[in-house]
């Protein structure tokens, strides 16, 4: 009888640690990040626990007025283009079509811009976890395409995932994925759109047994990732703690998009950018991003004249018409075609 009851009680404990994979902890400053920190490494030693931070609205957030290039601008600008320039494509398509409109600008945008901490207790937080000997990893959505940018950008406000990584001075890629393919590099892992839980998982297979973690935190702005996380984690058993960390959320909450994006999103979809050739497009949209963004990217002064020209004749027709929507038509299954007069010319979107 008592080694039945100790049975059931192993089993009740297991059950009851392991609950918290399927559920997100819910804080709203550092402060009760580092409590509840603070219990887990109690709970489970911190020998090999792992500290993973996402990055945009955890870590930081653009230091710019308009939080340009943000979670909640990315998100804005989709739902805007969606509304206002593409409200007849079917929905299996019309995501992908606004990714791929607003990807170029957001990349140079995002090449030029500059961070600042979420909160300012972040960067002390990160920090003293490392100089504690626990390893801090960076988790992102970001992709490949932005390792650079990344760096310079936590640079600038003084946060070093390779401090403490688990792997310092490696960089892995790892292909288990369609699409982008994650990276793991300066202690970051890049999981370029594809999920979190399934990236950190074959990055933890990946390891050799005495590099791997003996529990894990996490900690991002979206319970999806959090949960994401801990489903992968669970499938290791890896005591884990997920932190849905909300001290961006009034920012996200009340955000509305400028109508400066508007206007230059509305310029990107006129039909003379559209049919440009890839180089000219890079060049006007430089141009189109220092005029109505007032941000100048490296290639603005390199436009030759007819870019000026050309540039000219879009802003004009765009002030003479409220609506562009007459001069192209997109079908169903997401092709593009031009419509200036009886003449349909089909075209591609995005860069």
């Amino acid at each position: 009888m008592i080694k039945v009851f100790r049975s059931l009680l192993i089993l009740f404990s297991y059950v009851t640690i392991f609950s918290v994979y399927v559920e997100a902890v819910a804080v709203g400053s550092i402060a009760e990040v580092q409590s509840h920190v603070f219990t887990h490494k109690t709970t489970y030693g911190k020998d090999r626990l792992w500290v993973a931070l996402d990055l945009d609205n955890t870590v930081m957030h653009p230091d710019h007025k308009d939080l340009l290039c943000s979670d909640q601008w990315w998100e804005a600008t989709i739902n805007y283009l969606k509304g206002q320039h593409l409200s007849h494509i079917s929905e299996a398509n019309v995501f992908d079509i606004s990714v791929s409109i607003v990807s170029p600008p957001y990349f140079d945008i995002q090449n030029v811009l500059r961070m600042r901490l979420v909160e300012e207790q972040m960067g002390t937080f990160i920090r003293e976890l490392q100089v504690a000997g626990i390893s801090v990893i960076g988790l992102t959505a970001r992709s490949h395409q932005q390792v650079a940018c990344t760096m310079r950008q936590l640079g600038d406000i003084d946060v070093d995932f390779s401090r403490t990584c688990p792997t310092p001075g490696e960089e892995m890629h790892l292909q288990h994925t369609k699409g982008f393919a994650p990276c793991y590099v300066n202690g970051i892992l890049f999981c370029s759109f594809n999920p979190k839980g399934g990236v950190l998982s074959d990055f933890i297979n990946a390891m050799k047994a005495d590099k791997k973690p003996s529990s894990l935190i996490f900690i991002d702005d979206k319970e999806k990732h959090v949960n994401c996380v801990g489903g992968a984690v669970e499938a290791l058993n890896i005591p884990y703690l997920g932190l849905r960390y909300g001290a961006a959320d009034q920012l996200v909450k009340s955000y509305v998009l400028p109508e400066t994006t508007k206007k230059l999103f509305d310029a990107l979809m006129h039909p003379d950018y559209l049919q440009a050739v890839d180089k000219d497009k890079t060049l006007i949209r430089a141009r189109l991003i220092k005029q109505h963004l007032g941000i100048t990217i490296d290639d603005v002064e390199k436009a030759p004249a007819i870019i000026d020209t050309q540039l000219k004749n879009l802003n004009q027709e765009l002030t003479e018409s409220k609506s562009l929507t007459a001069k192209r038509h997109y079908n169903k299954a997401g092709n593009q075609n031009l419509v200036r007069g009886n003449n349909v010319t089909k075209i591609t979107t995005g860069s």
